[in-house]
């Protein structure tokens, strides 16, 4: 099993060199804590983002937004392209907020948004909880059968617990390719659900000099990583190190990334990130998962 971060002793990182992999500009906070228990943090981002080549879904979507009783948001990055199409963020009467976690709710809210619906679980199968609630109090006649045979065994028994008759719908702004574990179990729940892609990820340009200072190479050709850990916040920080580090440097290639993490601490914010890691064949004695997909709780994982 995974290591979690739930109770940490708290000690110091002093000397310890870390890698965080988020897009640049969302690395700082973790940093600054790095730094401050003595650690050495380095932003070497493994992701960007642009806007999606084809925007007819959101663009309709805004046209018709008194449709919607809710939006749901699962990233901060996903608010941040929303507010580019409508600021200030739409309000009325009808329609509500949904976060994934606290840091996209705090999102919402320095845009004006009171009101914002987090689950305890900041985590899709917590925002699919949080729906079966919701279903469940709409008291709906008629109510739709459950087709449990897209969905994980996990997200079946919240599924099992409700069943909605043509309840609101739904709009999901996100990034063009994730998980569709939630817009399925909404769709199960019989919410309509719209899926408006924003923006999509895409592979940063690294200098020769950033790779330089990450990778050493032994004298019979292979390379290592010059640190004590990597942090991975999504399975797309996870593949694109990998694909960034072994296109980019021949020893690094030769090696391979699952031997290069294995041999340091990978910290991971949550269990779709844990996964990525274990496909990748990083043991499970080197991956620290943090309680919550959140800075403070990827801290706490450092710093036990």
């Amino acid at each position: 099993m995974t290591k979690q971060s739930r109770n940490p002793a708290k000690r110091t990182l002093a000397g310890k060199r870390i890698i965080l992999t988020r897009a640049a500009g969302k690395n700082e906070a973790l940093a600054a804590r790095i730094s401050e228990a003595g650690g050495l943090p380095f932003i070497f981002a493994t992701i960007a983002s642009v806007p999606v080549a084809d925007d007819s879904v959101i663009r309709g979507a805004l046209t018709q937004i008194d449709h919607y009783s809710y939006i749901v948001f699962t990233s901060a990055q996903a608010v941040e392209y929303f507010a580019r199409w409508r600021t200030p963020l739409p309000q009325d009467g009808q329609l509500r907020y949904a976060a994934v976690g606290s840091v996209t709710a705090d999102a919402l809210r320095a845009r004006g948004v009171t009101d914002v619906l987090v689950p305890d679980d900041f985590r899709a199968e917590g925002l699919i909880a949080l729906f079966a609630d919701l279903a469940l109090d709409l008291k709906k006649s008629g109510a739709l059968p459950l087709h449990r045979s897209t969905v994980t065994e996990e997200v079946r028994p919240l599924l099992a617990q409700a069943q909605a008759a043509c309840p609101p719908a739904v709009l999901i702004p996100r990034a063009l390719v994730a998980r569709e574990t939630l817009p399925q179990a909404l769709e199960q729940l019989g919410f309509e659900v719209t899926v408006a892609p924003l923006y999509e990820t895409v592979l940063p340009e690294v200098s020769a000099d950033t790779l330089d200072l990450i990778l050493k190479t032994d004298p019979e050709g292979y390379a290592h990583l010059a640190c004590d850990g990597v942090v991975f916040t999504s399975p797309s920080t996870v593949n694109n190190f990998v694909t960034l580090i072994e296109s980019a440097s021949a020893p690094a290639a030769l090696t391979g990334a699952a031997a290069l993490l294995a041999a340091v601490d990978c910290y991971s914010i949550g269990s779709p990130t844990t996964a990525a890691l274990r496909r990748l064949g990083v043991p499970d004695e080197h991956i620290h998962q943090a309680a919550q997909a959140t800075t403070d709780s990827l801290f706490d994982a450092l710093s036990t």
